[in-house]
């Protein structure tokens, strides 16, 4: 993955997925608020139910030290301090935040796009 925010933001999106399983629906609602930081250097992501679950409750899944650490990575790069937490990229490359520091939320499209892209990063190597 490339060194840069887009690269950190897709960094994110994988490790959030694998580590908990999440459907592209769960992965784009999840927010900046959702991720507890626990003192071992893991963290825990809440889940929230998706618009074909809505009786279901918040699930909370761990996230390891590594993923939790790219987790940290990214949201310090991007500036991203409440609302979504994987977030389109502008042009420009940086992270599309409002003046209260929330960003605009990826579409579960861009999800695809994302883990396409990065799988055929992995082919190229």
């Amino acid at each position: 993955m490339p060194d840069d925010l887009a690269g950190w933001r897709d960094r994110a999106l994988l490790v959030i997925g694998h580590n908990t399983l999440a459907r592209r629906a769960e992965l784009v609602a999840v927010n900046v608020e959702d991720v507890i930081w626990l003192n071992n250097g893991a963290a825990t992501v809440a889940l929230r139910p998706t618009k074909t679950e809505l009786e279901a409750r918040i699930e909370v899944r761990y996230q390891s030290p590594p993923a939790a650490a790219v987790v940290r990575t990214w949201l310090e790069r991007s500036g991203l301090r409440t609302g979504a937490l994987l977030t389109r990229i502008q042009r420009n490359g940086v992270a599309q935040i409002g003046g209260s520091g929330q960003g605009r939320r990826l579409s579960d499209g861009m999800v695809n796009r994302c883990i396409k892209a990065a799988v055929g990063r992995l082919a190229e190597a």
